[in-house]
């Protein structure tokens, strides 16, 4: 519970520090008559900028990690190429940078992963705000310098979070789950940031059926077995079997259960 109010409160946190930005940033970069209003108005930019964060960290958990890969740099593309927007090229420059400092800290995968799933986490937000945001404020210098000056704060936060303080939707494996499962929390967390996918809490039976005494990702068929090793390369010797199950609608679960009652554990 105490993680989770501290979750809350850095995202609050994030949502006044944009706001803060567009009150002081917008008279002195861009010369915006100073007023309380402007708070208003950057907290609301912001909050678009959350909603459409939620949506890439989700969408991100759903895709095999290549087309993650591959949406990372046409998401960067689509949101600065060609951008003329009233930062300048810093907001492109921040989602090359914090992506890099993302690599030095994975949270699972390798390091290119974590380059580019990060990449993919802050391009998402920053294209929907040049393609559906700046559009709606169309003509208005000061509106679209707002919608970038708040957005690249927020984002900046956020990613930073992300690479110091993740959540568990974001790949952190040490983070605990809000649902209940029947193993630990931190094994939880690992399968599903080695897998990019959200656990579910059962697995299929090979005669059929759910079983809930483990629990189980989805995965394409070639990346079962790479996924169930490198999960049981980090448990090492643990009471928990992790194996590759059984296939579901195109794809094969990897599960994570417990042991039988006298099995060996080597």
């Amino acid at each position: 519970m105490y993680r989770v109010f501290l979750w809350q409160t850095m995202e609050v946190l994030l949502l006044v520090a944009a706001g803060l930005s567009a009150l002081w940033g917008g008279p002195a970069i861009f010369g915006i008559p100073s007023g309380s209003g402007l708070f208003w108005v950057g907290l609301l930019m912001a909050l678009a900028f959350m909603f459409l964060y939620g949506l890439a960290v989700l969408g991100a958990n759903m895709m095999p990690s290549k087309v993650q890969a591959a949406m990372g740099v046409i998401l960067w593309a689509a949101a600065f190429v060609g951008y003329r927007g009233p930062l300048g090229l810093l907001p492109a420059a921040l989602g090359i940078a914090l992506a890099l400092l993302a690599g030095i800290r994975p949270s699972g995968g390798s390091r290119i992963e974590a380059v580019l799933y990060a990449l993919f986490a802050y391009s998402f937000p920053m294209a929907g705000a040049r393609w559906l945001l700046v559009p709606m404020v169309a003509g208005s210098q000061v509106a679209t310098g707002l919608v970038w000056l708040s957005g690249t704060v927020y984002m900046t936060g956020r990613m930073l979070l992300r690479i110091f303080r993740p959540m568990l939707v974001e790949g952190a494996a040490d983070q605990p789950s809000l649902v209940d499962r029947p193993v630990p929390d931190e094994v939880a967390g690992l399968l599903e940031s080695v897998s990019r996918r959200r656990a579910r809490p059962y697995y299929t039976a090979p005669e059929g059926g759910q079983r809930e005494d483990g629990i189980s990702v989805l995965v394409e068929p070639e990346r079962a077995e790479k996924v169930a090793a490198r999960v049981r390369a980090v448990l090492g010797e643990s009471p928990l079997v992790v194996e590759v199950g059984q296939p579901v609608d195109g794809q094969v679960e990897v599960v994570v259960r417990q042991r039988p009652q006298g099995a060996a554990t080597g």
